[in-house]
């Protein structure tokens, strides 16, 4: 049997549930996981994700969680491993994604 059979299992992609809240650290994650940010308090958060080296980490990188409610991002497919700084609601340097591979 060879040491390196084909075809080779693909990568398994993940989900990510986070408090939008009071996350400080997300990860690490890798290119195409997803994130849920739920927001359980009684005002919107929003969050503005901050690139590095000219890198964003997810597609879409500034949103708003309503009120009791939740939003998805995606890891970008072809962002450099690193931590990539966040505000929530103005604050700078709130908290981190960090992206594995």
């Amino acid at each position: 049997m060879a040491a390196n059979p084909l075809p080779r299992p693909g990568k398994a992609m993940g989900t990510f549930s986070v408090d939008a809240a009071t996350v400080t650290n997300i990860g690490p994650v890798n290119t195409g996981d997803t994130i849920v940010w739920t927001n359980n308090t009684s005002r919107a958060i929003t969050i503005v994700v901050s690139a590095v080296d000219g890198y964003f980490p997810l597609t879409v990188n500034s949103f708003t969680i309503p009120a009791g409610g939740t939003y998805t991002s995606t890891v970008s497919p072809n962002v450099p491993a690193g931590d990539y700084p966040f505000a929530r609601n103005g604050n700078v340097g709130a908290g981190k994604i960090i992206v594995g591979s």
